[in-house]
């Protein structure tokens, strides 16, 4: 019987906040296409390369590695596992030394990517493991500075670079495909949180960003200043049965893993607004059973911490009320050190904005605690995309200012969004 902590979950908060029922329509871009290759539309000649992680799980529950090489549909040249292995089996990245090892499972060849930068290296790896076709298929959490989403990129970029096809298997945004909001990245800020100029909560899938970066932004990288090839060879299989208003759970697919922090489907709503506590210095729920969901620190507790709740609910964030948390992380900042703060209640996740919503905490941080929180450290600039959150903030912005400073971005950004959507 399939059963999956989605559905408990829906069954326990479905009736206050009014979620759809939860229905069985949706089929991954892995099992569409791993039909055809069962329909024989695919050639079995060539070789196929694999980018996966620990989310690379079919909707029947196996890992994609194990379900191809069962079925010996197709011939495995490799596969790439970005910073902790196919399988999440290295949670510090693999130890080995030459970057090589054997998947303990099937005996795939696995490369490690975990210190990859650019797109060379992924050219290169496609060259050794001698594959023909490039298959990108990584659960995306719906975050710009997501790591995964990033490393598409370089693999899209690695496929231009090396003449090679790359197909990408869609997967839903979990937080669904209507809500766009947060600044875009821009020129000066790139790093490992981003690479292109899109928005925080930028509501698309794997596949449709996978199309955006190539069409928009690959021929503009210097990457490709030299190579014939500007755009990869990109195919993107697409869903079937899922639509942009579809939240995870309402998929009747299961969810599985990404990484340790984002442990249930509910966790993406928080972690493009949360997300940017990541370098403050104050917890965000990181070792904790609800990361992102809740906030705060080892100096705020009782008529401090009312006055904190108060604060926040005065500013009535949209979807959202917040309550007392007291707490304890076992991992992550402030590790084994009690902390109260403020626990993030989604009481309407259709008109909750996780960006805007942080934006406010932030600014009712900073008026309640200015010593600490007034300044906050340049890191965030590359979260955010630059530094106007941290500048606005120490001159005592407010929240509906600094969520007014993006508007010009975020339109822009949507005008060249809405030519890629597939859904």
């Amino acid at each position: 019987m399939k059963f999956s902590f989605s559905i408990l979950a829906a069954s326990l908060i479905g009736f206050s906040c009014g979620y759809i029922p939860i229905n069985d329509s949706v089929q991954l871009g892995f099992d569409v296409w791993l039909q055809k290759m069962q329909d024989k539309c695919i050639g079995n000649n060539l070789k196929y390369g694999f980018i996966l992680d620990a989310s690379s799980i079919s909707s029947g529950a196996y890992h994609d590695i194990d379900v191809l090489s069962r079925n010996n549909l197709v011939t495995i040249a490799g596969a790439i596992g970005p910073v902790t292995g196919i399988r999440g089996e290295f949670p510090d990245g693999p130890s080995i030394s030459t970057g090589i090892y054997k998947d303990a499972t099937t005996g795939v060849t696995v490369y490690d990517a975990a210190n990859f930068n650019s797109g060379t290296q992924w050219s290169s790896v496609y060259s050794t493991m001698g594959a023909d076709v490039i298959v990108f298929d990584i659960q995306d959490v719906g975050s710009r500075f997501y790591p995964r989403l990033w490393t598409l990129y370089d693999a899209l970029v690695g496929a231009a670079l090396s003449g090679k096809k790359i197909i990408v298997l869609d997967r839903p945004n979990p937080i669904g495909g209507l809500v766009v909001d947060g600044e875009t990245l821009s020129p000066g800020f790139e790093s490992q949180f981003g690479k292109a100029p899109i928005a925080i909560q930028h509501g698309m899938t794997i596949g449709e960003l996978a199309l955006l970066f190539n069409e928009e932004y690959l021929n503009k990288d210097s990457q490709l200043s030299n190579s014939a090839n500007k755009r990869a060879r990109l195919e993107v299989v697409k869903m079937k049965g899922w639509t942009r208003d579809m939240f995870f759970d309402q998929t009747g697919l299961n969810w599985f893993t990404p990484s340790e922090y984002i442990p249930t489907p509910d966790t993406p709503l928080f972690y493009p607004g949360q997300g940017l506590f990541s370098d403050i210095n104050i917890s965000d729920g990181r070792g904790t059973t609800i990361p992102f969901e809740v906030f705060g620190d080892s100096d705020i507790k009782d008529l401090i911490l009312q006055d904190l709740e108060w604060a926040m609910n005065a500013v009535q964030v949209p979807g959202v009320i917040y309550r007392q948390m007291y707490f304890t992380p076992w991992d992550s900042k402030f590790l084994n050190t009690a902390c109260a703060g403020l626990e993030i209640h989604i009481q309407d996740r259709s008109v909750y904005k996780p960006v805007s919503s942080a934006i406010a905490s932030l600014t009712v941080l900073r008026d309640q605690f200015p010593s600490k929180y007034t300044n906050i450290p340049n890191s965030v600039d590359l979260r955010y995309g630059n530094s106007n959150l941290r500048t606005m903030l120490a001159s005592g912005a407010s929240y509906q200012s600094i969520i007014d400073s993006y508007q010009s971005n975020l339109e822009a950004f949507k005008n060249v969004r809405s030519k890629y959507l597939l859904y």
